[in-house]
């Protein structure tokens, strides 16, 4: 068992580090966790490396300043499908209804510099621990990405 609010934190940290300085200006990254840790079986260092891996999308996806929102929390325990959830939120430029079917396809990429592996890197992770990924989207508005982890075997 790990810390999922640890390892989303983490990457909420080297991502602000990471930001060079002109977009440490232009953007404001808030980290909302659920009000007790999230204690789970998990790769910890896969999932940070997933959230990281959303979190850096984001930057990319804002033109200018805006906003990135990272939550942790779970479903209520009285839920037979409880689960512990991390939401990336932004409020870039969105991903246009025709690109939302592939983003997930190794080597789909919108980015003049982009490889195309990121997105099918993060969907793989969040399978490999039992769980899914969701997108929503609005042109002109931002992402909001939300890996779905079962709470099946959850530690307290």
């Amino acid at each position: 068992p790990a810390s999922v609010t640890d390892a989303v934190e983490r990457a909420v940290n080297l991502a602000c580090a990471s930001l060079p300085p002109g977009r440490k200006e232009q953007i404001h990254l808030n980290f909302t966790a659920a009000p007790a840790p999230v204690t789970m079986p998990i790769d910890a260092v896969q999932i940070e490396d997933a959230v990281l891996n959303l979190i850096l999308n984001a930057v990319d996806a804002i033109d200018g300043a805006g906003a990135i929102t990272v939550r942790v929390y779970e479903t209520l325990p009285e839920d037979e499908a409880g689960e512990v959830r991390i939401e990336v939120a932004d409020t870039g430029r969105g991903i246009a209804p025709e690109d939302l079917p592939r983003i997930f396809s190794p080597f789909y990429t919108t980015q003049p510099a982009g490889t195309g592996l990121g997105l099918p890197a993060v969907r793989g992770i969040v399978r490999a621990h039992g769980g899914r990924v969701e997108v929503s989207s609005v042109v002109h508005s931002g992402s909001t990405f939300t890996l779905r982890l079962p709470r099946k075997g959850l530690q307290q």
